[in-house]
């Protein structure tokens, strides 16, 4: 699969499970309307269009299309564990835990 094919596949992905008409390849999916429970959803359609195992943090580490595009080609550009406008919280406790 080529890299555009990967990104046009989740691209139609993220339509179906967020049902909007069009999204920017490198826009955060919890910014656009996505949540945990629709990300499980966009997990379960990514894992059917790849055949491959991925688990709920590799979408929460890679939040846009290119990221996850990225993702399933095996590049890894893990973005920043964060909800919108909020800091890395297990990040802050993970430094103070070691």
């Amino acid at each position: 699969m080529t890299e555009q094919s990967t990104i046009d596949k989740v691209t139609e992905l993220w339509l179906g499970v967020l049902d909007i008409p069009s999204v920017s390849v490198d826009e955060n999916f919890f910014d656009v309307g996505g949540d945990s429970v629709l990300l499980i959803i966009l997990l379960d359609r990514l894992q059917t269009m790849t055949d491959r195992e991925l688990e709920p943090p590799d979408l929460f580490r890679h939040t846009t299309i290119r990221a996850q595009a990225d993702l399933l080609a095996g590049v890894t550009k893990a973005q920043p564990a964060r909800a919108p406008g909020r800091g890395s919280v297990l990040g802050s406790r993970r430094s103070r835990e070691a």
